[in-house]
């Protein structure tokens, strides 16, 4: 089966898609790494395969501006963060957690409406100190707690501060 089949049918379905997008274009990635090894020699195929790794890059790239691809790996309990800290380059992974993190803020930081139908910005202390909703009140379920921090810390297990390049050369 050739890599692309491979992916194809990886993704295909209902079924955890969403996930598979990163993994499956690292497998791609992978393969193209591997058929431009073995064809080095045979300049026309060489050509073609860079062409090809090419547009996919193009799409992988749009996975960036995009933050439901990697939302989707790292929230997948499965991987969490070990699948692009096994898979990926450290500093894709410190970009990754940063712009993943700062998306969780933006979210944390959403207009909320008050009871007298202002706007009012919350923040993620207000957002951790109003978690118990009307939903969890209706089915009668406590909020999130445990080791602090928000809940995007407590489900990655770290509540410590985001990593960044120039901590981890010092």
């Amino acid at each position: 089966m050739t890599g692309f089949l491979i992916a194809t049918k990886a993704t295909e379905g209902q079924a955890d898609t969403l996930t598979k997008v990163l993994p499956s274009i690292d497998f791609l990635v992978d393969q193209y790494k591997q058929a431009l090894q073995e064809n080095q020699t045979k300049r026309e195929l060489s050509s073609m395969i860079r062409i090809g790794w090419e547009k996919l890059d193009k799409y992988f790239s749009a996975t960036d501006r995009a933050p439901v691809y990697l939302a989707a790996v790292v929230l997948n309990p499965k991987f969490k963060w070990r699948y692009c800290e096994n898979k990926w380059e450290i500093a894709w992974v410190v970009t990754a957690k940063n712009r993943l993190r700062n998306h969780w803020l933006g979210y944390l930081e959403l207009t909320h409406q008050g009871g007298d139908g202002v706007e009012e910005r919350v923040g993620p202390e207000e957002c951790d100190r109003k978690a118990n909703t009307i939903f969890e009140q209706w089915m009668n379920i406590a909020p999130a707690g445990g080791e602090g921090g928000d809940e995007y810390n407590r489900y990655c297990g770290n509540a410590e501060p985001e990593v960044t390049v120039q901590n981890l050369h010092a």
